[in-house]
């Protein structure tokens, strides 16, 4: 729970959150393997985390990503 609350101060703070940030501090004080070994054999939840994080960045970069 406390990993999700990290995200949204970040959102809330910046905006946007890139994935790579999620194996940094703050979030690396959760657990220094980062999300991966956070959520070990909940794959579910971290992909869902990371698809929704993309959802949320500006179009320009979903687009130069995608292209």
């Amino acid at each position: 729970m406390r990993f999700i609350e990290l995200i949204i101060d970040q959102l809330s703070a910046r905006g946007v959150i890139e994935a790579a940030a999620l194996y940094e501090p703050p979030f690396s004080h959760l657990h220094v393997g980062g999300p991966d070994e956070l959520f070990a054999g909940r794959e579910n939840v971290i992909d869902g985390v990371f698809e929704t994080l993309k959802a949320l960045e500006p179009e320009p970069e979903r687009l130069a990503a995608a292209g």
